[in-house]
C-alpha cells in the first residue's frame, strides 16, 4: 500500500472515529491504546513532515506496551508504514538507529513482523549498512526470532546475515536457553541458508545444532529436523554436498538403519525416506553409499499392496522424486537389475489401476514427474523411459485412455498432465496414435467441462503437433491442427436447419 493510500485509509478511520465511540475497542487495554493512538494519528495527518514522523514514531513506540489490540492493528500498521515511508528506512537506520533499536527491543511481535517484512522489501538499499555499521539492528532482529508471531518474517530477513560472527553468536546464545519451539524458529534461519544456496561453511555450528535435533528423545523435534534438512537438501547441490561433508547425511543414514530394523519402521521412517529421496535430486550418485535406503524404497514399492495409504503414497512419490532428473534416470537404470526395476514399474502400473480414486490420481501425478524429460531429450533417457513405460503393463495405455473420459475431473486432469509429458517422446506418440478411440477422445470438446481441463487438452494437442509431426498420419495431423486453430475454448455450434414458412 502506498503512503498516499495509507493516508487516505487513516483519514477514513478518523472520520469514522469522529462519529462516536462505536468503533472503539472494547477491552480495557484497547480503549487506552485507542485514545492515545487517535490523538497521535490526528496530529500526523495535520503536519505530515519528516520531523513530525520521527516524533510520532517515537511516541508510538512508547505507546506500544507489547500488546496491541487486534481491532486496532491494521490502522496502526498503516500509520507505521506511512511514518517509515516519510522518514525512509536508510535514514532511520543510519541517523536514528536508537529509535529503531528501541522499537525492535520493546514493541509487540506484530510490529516486529511488519518491520522485518518492510526491511526485506528494501534489503538491496540497506544490506551493506545492516552488515557493518548498523549490525546492531540486525542483532536486534535476531533477538526477536524466538517470538512465534514474527519468527518466519525475521528468518526470511536474517538468513542473509547468519554468516556474520555477531549475528551467529546471538543465535547460538538463544539456542542455549530456548525451548523446542523457539529453537526451531532459529533453525529456520539455518535451513534457509542451505535452501537459498548461502555459504553453509560459515554457519557450521548452526548446522550442527540443527543436526543434533536428530538425536533428540522428542520425536517431534526429530521429525521437524529431518523435514527442514530434507527441504534444504533438494534445492542446491552445494547444500547437499555440505551436509554430506559435515557428516549430517551419515547421521541420518545411521538413524534410518536403526529404524529399518524395527518391525513397524517407526514414525521417522517416512521423513527419512523423503530426505534421501530429495537428496537424490541434487546428488543422485551418492545413493550408492546408502544401500539401505534403496533397499527400503524398492521393498515398499514392490509390496505396495500390503501398505496403508500413506506408505503407498510414500513409496511411489519417493521413487518419482528419485527419478525426476535425467542423471537420476540413468543412475536408476544402472541399478535396475540389482533392485528389480521391472517389478517396480509393474507395481506402479498396478497401483495406478487399483485403490481409491484419490490414490490413483496421486500415483499418476508421481508417474508424470518420473517421466518428465529435460529441455533437450537424450536418446538414452528416451530409451530408459520407454522401457519403464513398457513395464507398467501392456493394458496400461488403454487404462489411461479410459481415465481420460471418466466422469471424474481429478483423474482426467491428472491423465492429461501425464499425456503432456509423455508426448515429448516419439515412441509414446506412435503408441497412442494407433490406439483405438484415442483421437476421438482427445478431440471431443464435450468431455472437459472447466477451463483447466480445456486448456490442458489444448496443450496436449499442441504437444502432439510439435513433437509428432514426423510420426502422425497426415489426416490426423490436419484434425489436430484444426483443433489448435480453433483454440482451447471453442464451442461447436449445432447445425441450423432453415425452416420455410408454410
Amino acid at each position: 500500500m502506498s503512503c498516499k493510500s495509507n493516508f487516505n485509509h487513516v483519514s477514513g478511520d478518523i472520520m469514522r472515529d469522529d462519529t462516536g465511540t462505536g468503533d472503539e475497542p472494547t477491552s480495557a487495554v484497547g480503549v487506552g491504546q485507542f485514545k492515545g493512538f487517535y490523538a497521535i494519528k490526528q496530529r500526523f495527518l495535520s503536519e505530515r513532515s519528516k520531523e513530525s514522523a520521527l516524533t510520532i514514531l517515537n511516541e508510538l513506540t512508547a505507546l506500544d506496551d507489547g500488546e496491541i489490540d487486534s481491532e486496532m492493528w491494521m490502522d496502526v500498521k498503516d500509520l507505521i508504514a506511512c511514518l517509515v515511508d516519510t522518514i525512509t528506512l536508510p535514514v532511520l537506520i543510519t541517523n536514528h538507529q536508537l529509535l529503531l533499536l528501541t522499537a525492535l527491543n520493546r514493541c509487540s511481535s506484530r510490529v516486529i513482523d511488519f518491520l522485518a517484512e518492510y526491511t526485506l522489501r528494501h534489503i538491496e538499499k540497506i544490506y551493506d549498512e545492516l552488515s557493518s555499521s548498523s549490525i546492531a539492528v540486525t542483532i536486534a532482529f535476531a533477538r526477536r526470532i524466538v517470538d512465534a508471531q514474527c519468527a518466519q518474517s525475521v528468518a526470511n530477513l536474517l538468513w542473509r546475515f547468519a554468516g556474520l560472527n555477531a549475528v551467529q553468536e546471538e543465535l547460538k546464545s538463544r539456542l542455549m536457553i530456548a525451548n523446542a519451539e523457539e529453537r526451531f524458529n532459529i533453525h529456520q534461519v539455518t535451513a534457509l541458508v542451505l535452501k537459498e544456496g548461502g555459504d553453509a561453511s560459515k554457519i557450521t555450528d548452526l548446522v550442527n545444532a540443527l543436526a543434533s535435533e536428530i538425536e533428540s528423545r522428542d520425536i517431534l523435534c526429530q521429525l521437524n529436523a529431518v523435514e527442514l534438512l530434507s527441504d534444504a537438501a533438494s534445492q542446491h547441490t552445494s547444500a547437499a554436498e555440505f551436509l554430506m561433508t559435515a557428516g549430517v547425511v551419515d547421521r541420518l543414514y545411521k538413524l534410518l538403519q536403526d529404524i529399518a530394523e524395527q518391525p513397524d519402521a517407526g514414525f521417522l521412517f517416512p521423513a527419512l525416506m523423503k530426505f534421501f529421496g530429495h537428496l537424490s535430486v541434487t546428488e543422485v550418485h551418492c545413493l550408492r553409499r546408502y544401500p539401505i535406503f534403496l533397499h527400503s524404497l524398492f521393498d515398499i514399492v514392490h509390496h505396495f499392496d500390503i501398505l496403508d495409504a500413506s506408505q503407498r503414497l510414500l513409496a511411489f512419490d519417493t521413487l518419482a522424486v528419485l527419478a525426476s532428473t535425467d542423471d537420476a534416470k540413468i543412475f536408476l537404470q544402472s541399478i535396475a537389475q540389482e533392485y528389480d526395476m521391472d517389478k517396480a514399474m509393474n507395481a506402479f502400473g498396478a497401483a495406478i489401476c487399483s485403490g481409491p480414486l484419490e490414490l490413483r490420481v496421486r500415483h499418476i501425478d508421481a508417474l508424470t514427474m518420473m517421466i518428465r524429460p529435460s529441455n533437450t531429450i537424450q536418446n538414452e533417457v528416451s530409451e530408459i523411459v520407454h522401457s519403464w513405460f513398457a513395464g507398467l503393463g501392456e493394458p496400461f495405455p488403454s487404462v489411461l485412455l479410459s481415465y481420460a473420459s471418466k466422469p471424474f475431473p481429478e483423474i482426467r486432469i491428472a491423465t492429461l498432465r501425464l499425456f503432456d509429458q509423455l508426448f515429448n517422446y516419439d515412441w509414446a506418440i506412435k503408441k497412442f496414435m494407433v490406439l483405438a478411440g484415442f483421437m476421438e477422445c482427445l478431440l471431443n470438446r464435450n468431455i472437459e467441462t472447466n477451463a483447466e481441463g480445456k486448456q490442458l487438452k489444448f496443450d496436449v494437442v499442441c504437444r502432439l503437433i510439435k513433437c509428432g509431426t514426423s510420426v502422425i498420419l497426415p489426416e490426423d495431423l490436419l484434425r489436430l491442427k484444426l483443433y489448435r486453430r480453433e483454440g482451447p475454448f471453442h464451442v461447436d455450434r449445432p447445425p441450423q436447419i432453415d425452416m420455410e414458412n408454410e
